[in-house]
């Protein structure tokens, strides 16, 4: 299936979708942050075809989220690991994790817990703040940024 990109939106979110790929693409990420490496263990793990893990995998090199890296000194063999770029989705996925816990899992409990190595304590929920206090989206307005085309700022007073 061929993807329409979304590159043409001068609007961080549209290109972070378009960069972040589909949901095979985050499920890769998530098992990548939970330490898996090898082709053969993200096949196993999701239960994807091998056509598109390859697929998933080679976008996710190609927008620097991994990078392939030999696992021995004759490179037949190769691992995936996630790139600085990649490892500051975290955030992201840890949210993504933590509001299907809270309204699509159920008030069964959260499957995985996500804790501290060192304290061994829970990870708190993320949060988008402002001034210390948790901020929703009543409590936002959208301003045009730095980054923002004539065309944006147009939409951005319109809302």
């Amino acid at each position: 299936m061929t993807r329409t990109s979304l590159d043409h939106h001068n609007c961080s979110f549209a290109r972070t979708v378009d960069v972040i790929g589909d949901r095979w693409s985050l499920m890769i990420l998530r098992d990548a942050f939970f330490g898996i490496r090898r082709f053969s263990q993200f096949k196993r793990r999701l239960g994807i075809t091998q056509a598109v893990l390859s697929s998933r995998l080679s976008h996710l090199i190609e927008q620097g989220l991994l990078e392939r890296s030999a696992v021995d000194s004759d490179a037949t063999r190769e691992d995936y690991r996630l790139t600085d770029k990649g490892r500051a989705l975290f955030p992201v996925v840890v949210a993504l994790m933590q509001w299907g816990d809270e309204w699509v899992h159920g008030g069964i409990g959260a499957p995985l817990v996500l804790r501290d190595r060192e304290s061994g304590e829970a990870i708190d929920p993320v949060q988008v703040t402002a001034a210390g206090s948790v901020t929703g989206p009543r409590r936002v307005v959208v301003t045009a940024g730095p980054g923002a085309t004539p065309e944006t700022r147009r939409l951005v007073a319109q809302t």
